[in-house]
């Protein structure tokens, strides 16, 4: 059984990197986090393919702390990537919890 652990705070920074207005800083938040960013949110998608949520049918501590970690995006004016439509249509029904 293969274990894969969630880090919403490589997200977060991730994206609060791109939105600074620093290009060279821009430059070197995508570099650095390039390659967790794929595999971060392919888990999210995978896992919102067969529920509404992130562990289910219901809301739980894990969609809390994913709201939670990727609000500040929402707030500095980014969105989650287009070629995540289900994190992105998650994203909306977590906020009405």
């Amino acid at each position: 059984m293969t274990t894969r652990s969630f880090r919403p705070h490589i997200l977060v920074a991730m994206f609060a990197g791109l939105a600074c207005g620093c290009a060279q800083q821009k430059k070197d938040m995508s570099a650095m986090m390039h390659p967790e960013r794929p595999k971060q949110l392919d888990m999210l998608e995978e896992s919102l393919a067969s529920s509404p949520f992130v562990l289910g049918d219901a809301p739980s501590l894990a969609d809390f702390a994913l709201y939670g970690s990727l609000r500040p995006l929402e707030i500095a004016g980014e969105e989650i990537p287009r070629q995540f439509p289900k994190l992105r249509a998650w994203y909306p029904r977590a906020a009405t919890v």
